[in-house]
């Protein structure tokens, strides 16, 4: 009897984002969003394809060459036909030392709480949907320094 495998939306994303986001592996970006992924995120930022959703990730870890996203809820819905629709809610937690569309290192520690919606079909994300308070960020990465 041939053993079904079958799709578990959670592991898939919650390893997206480990693999990409905390190791790093931006080569993972092919094998998770699809060529012709559209992502949107905070600041109207609109992303299409791999090259621009990698230079999305960079632009964000590169300010906070510690950052590490861990994940503190998920849901989905639907199935391997029609697609499945997540929701993730992610927190950041890192310190400002790179250089990067923030400005100039401050050092100060950020920690920054997001949500994250997926559309999964044939087993890649085609669209996300990235929300963060990018005002808090910089008030975190610009706030006075506590002595």
């Amino acid at each position: 009897i041939a053993e079904t495998k079958t799709f578990d939306p959670e592991n898939f994303i919650k390893r997206s984002i480990h693999e990409i986001w905390n190791w790093r592996l931006l080569n993972k970006v092919r094998e998770y969003y699809a060529e012709s992924v559209n992502v949107e995120s905070a600041s109207t930022r609109r992303i299409n394809g791999h090259n621009d959703y990698q230079t999305y990730v960079l632009s964000l870890l590169s300010p906070f060459p510690d950052a590490r996203m861990s994940i503190e809820h998920f849901c989905s819905l639907g199935d391997a036909d029609s697609g499945y629709r997540t929701a993730t809610r992610w927190r950041m937690r890192g310190t400002h030392t790179g250089f990067g569309i923030y400005g100039e290192p401050t050092g100060q520690p950020i920690e920054l709480l997001g949500i994250s919606h997926h559309l999964i079909q044939d087993g890649k994300i085609q669209r996300e949907w990235t929300l963060f308070d990018e005002f808090e960020l910089l008030k975190q990465i610009h706030r006075p320094k506590s002595h």
